[in-house]
């Protein structure tokens, strides 16, 4: 019979989603973002309803993230966003490693990661992993009741025999 896959199992965190807000439980994991010129620790909300990774205009600003221009050299809200009733533009950037944290340690990392940032700083209340990266990896099972969340590889992940 074949190997079994481990699952990786970590608790809500708490987000605070704007200033002056009070702190509220979500399914969220630690995560290490690292550009060329910085590395720092935050947050990122676990979404599957997310098509799409975004990072707030903050993060990308404190990695020195340089934005996607187009032909003209422009680089201002080259895409739309549409999610929970909200419209807003992005920028394209690529941030250089997403390091998924459990524990201080990594337990999947994601290299050249092509996110969009919101232009407007208000328009995501938080960083968010939508479905194109991890979700592609891992099956996540959210237990609400416990406030935690189980990442298991993907069937298609264990299908080819790739490492998270």
């Amino acid at each position: 019979m074949g190997e079994q896959a481990k699952g990786i199992s970590c608790p809500y965190l708490p987000i605070i989603y704007r200033e002056g807000a009070t702190t509220s439980i979500y399914p969220a994991v630690s995560v290490r973002l690292t550009s060329s010129t910085a590395e720092y620790d935050t947050i990122m909300l676990v979404d599957s309803g997310s098509e799409k990774t975004y990072l707030m205009k903050g993060d990308a600003e404190i990695l020195g993230l340089q934005f996607e221009k187009d032909k003209d050299g422009v680089s201002d809200g080259k895409v739309k966003a549409h999610g929970a009733g909200a419209k807003f533009d992005c920028n394209f950037a690529t941030v250089d490693k997403i390091s998924i944290m459990k524990n201080d340690e990594p337990f999947c990392i994601f290299e050249n990661v092509r996110i969009r940032v919101p232009m407007d700083k208000e328009a995501i209340p938080c960083a968010v992993l939508g479905r194109d990266y991890l979700f592609k990896k891992f099956d996540i099972t959210f237990h609400e009741g416990l406030q935690r969340m189980t990442f298991m590889p993907s069937l298609s992940t264990l299908a080819t025999g790739q490492r998270t």
